[in-house]
């Protein structure tokens, strides 16, 4: 493993164990109230993160390997993500904290492979109309989707 896939690793276990810590705090009134920036319940949000795990880091992959990359716009992530609040509406809190367990892993091990070369590799992103690296990939979508939702869920729930 190359020092900033490392790097990034870490940074991605933290992200994901603070996510877990707090989901883990959670009551049950908690995990229904509505976040004001997503809409969802916060067990919806807390899921949402956990199933993108996979898919986000396959991404970083295909960006790191010079694959093609699916045509992929921003009305489609809204789509998608609809479809996951409507399809995970009651998930219980064990089955968040373990998808975020396994996601997280899964995520890792794969940008865990990266070399720097592939972290330093570009294409274009058509849901964003701009090149990212794998390396951005990792750190702006990966980590920062985390961040992200985490903040919305904290402010929510108010503590």
């Amino acid at each position: 493993m190359s020092q900033r896939a490392q790097e990034l690793v870490q940074r991605f276990e933290a992200a994901n164990n603070a996510m877990i810590r707090y989901i883990e705090g959670c009551s049950e009134e908690d995990l229904n109230k509505v976040t004001s920036g997503e809409e969802w319940s916060v067990r919806v949000a807390a899921h949402h993160i956990a199933a993108s795990h996979a898919p986000v880091a396959g991404l970083a992959y295909l960006v790191a390997t010079g694959s093609e990359l699916p045509a992929l716009s921003m009305e489609m992530f809204h789509q998608m993500n609809a479809k996951h609040a409507a399809d995970y509406a009651t998930v219980s809190k064990a089955d968040v904290l373990a998808a975020l367990a396994q996601g997280g892993a899964k995520a890792a091990g794969m940008v865990g492979g990266f070399s720097d070369e592939q972290l330093a590799r570009s294409a274009h992103m058509a849901a964003f109309g701009a090149p990212m690296s794998a390396q951005q990939v990792v750190e702006n979508i990966l980590i920062g989707h985390i961040t992200h939702h985490l903040d919305s869920i904290k402010a929510s729930v108010g503590k």
